[in-house]
């Protein structure tokens, strides 16, 4: 995700236990290719097929 066209809201939601808080966030998608995993290192992201 990119701070390109990002936006961020943040509110507050009444619980009978104790208020909690609804984050949201949005920006823009930003696709990338998978090139594998170095020994050692475990294994993230997305993988073309």
């Amino acid at each position: 995700m990119s701070a390109i066209d990002f936006s961020f809201d943040f509110e507050r939601e009444p619980n009978p236990k104790s208020d909690c808080a609804k984050i949201s966030m949005s920006g823009k998608f930003l696709p990338y290719k998978y090139y594998g995993a170095e020994q050692g290192i475990p294994e993230y992201g997305f993988k073309e097929d």
